[in-house]
């Protein structure tokens, strides 16, 4: 790593995060150079949190919290982002876990074309256990493409430049529930969209998170946003262009077919938004034989594991509703049967 590349500010908004701070912050710190800094957003906890807080900053320096009464994860997020010292923002979520290297690798591929940088992710629940992963587009054009999913770009993983988002106006208020989408769509013209092919982060799936409690209203807000974009006709031209390309590339990645298979669904959603005719069946003919053999197991994988977390999802939400208002929840079933 060149000791030539900008500082990094990690920015971790954080409310009622007491029991993950212990862990995460060390770990964070132990991510950054001597000049990088992390920056925690307090929002209103209720819990112990500023306690925490205050007695890991006491030993290093390069913590600083900003403390808020609870003005909600845009605005905390745009206030960590304007307080910031370094020209890149790493994103971390209090309950996510990272590796070790995350900012290693991510920090290799910054440059003055870069607008924002992820990397492949997995899914897992509440204790740990593995839900999935899902492989990212890698370079700019198919990342940027498969922006029309919203689920190869994870918010917690992004390395966001910060004169970038500042230009754009930073994180709307009225994009929320789908703030990064948002702010992703608007970043796509001040530069590249790349991702490290590794697993960086796991995703921690719990039925108290704002994409669990906000689930239909984000996904409405989403493709709200989708359908605004007006620019889905000149990526798909560019990623057809690059389609050949591409693959090789993919060919030489960790979970080739994988990235392949979400490439041209990628395209296929992209081309329904924009009216565009493409044809998936062609694309399937430049592909080697033995990544068309392995399609139809990637897709019932991929199909399993997306079942597997919607139904974990339900459960944990089911269960945490039991455990809030177990009287309420017994009378409601009762008329319903």
């Amino acid at each position: 790593m060149s000791s030539e590349l900008p500082s990094i500010s990690a920015l971790l908004p954080s409310r009622n995060g007491e029991k993950y701070l212990h862990r995460l912050v060390p770990r964070i710190l132990a991510m950054l150079r001597e000049t990088d800094e992390l920056i925690v957003v307090n929002d209103g906890s209720t819990d112990n949190s500023a306690l925490v807080l205050a007695s890991q900053a006491v030993s290093d320096p390069r913590i600083r919290v900003l403390t808020t009464e609870g003005v909600g994860l845009v605005a905390a997020l745009n206030w960590g982002i304007e307080n910031a010292k370094s020209p890149w923002i790493a994103r971390f979520d209090v309950d996510d876990e990272y590796v070790l290297d995350r900012l290693n690798l991510q920090r290799g591929l910054i440059g003055n074309d870069v607008a924002v940088i992820f990397s492949d992710y997995s899914f897992i629940s509440s204790t740990g256990v593995w839900l999935g992963t899902v492989p990212s587009a890698i370079t700019s054009n198919q990342t940027k493409l498969s922006l029309v999913t919203s689920q190869r770009t994870p918010h917690p993983i992004a390395l966001l430049n910060r004169a970038n988002v500042l230009s754009v106006g930073g994180y709307r208020l009225e994009d929320f529930p789908a703030e990064d989408l948002g702010l992703w769509l608007r970043m796509v013209e001040k530069g590249k969209f790349l991702s490290v092919p590794m697993v960086l982060m796991s995703y921690r799936l719990s039925g108290g998170s704002i994409s669990s409690s906000n689930r239909k209203s984000q996904l409405i807000k989403k493709n709200s946003l989708i359908s605004d974009f007006r620019a889905w006709d000149e990526l798909i031209e560019s990623c057809l262009q690059e389609y050949k390309s591409t693959i090789t590339f993919y060919l030489k990645q960790r979970n080739p077919t994988a990235r392949i298979v979400l490439h041209l669904r990628d395209i296929a959603e992209a081309s329904r938004f924009s009216g565009s005719e493409v044809s998936i069946a062609k694309l399937l003919t430049a592909l080697p034989l033995f990544s068309l053999i392995k399609i139809p197991f990637v897709l019932i994988d991929f199909s399993a594991k997306t079942v597997l977390r919607r139904s974990y999802r339900l459960t944990k939400n089911f269960i945490e509703q039991i455990s809030k208002e177990p009287d309420r929840v017994m009378r409601n079933q009762s008329k319903q049967g």
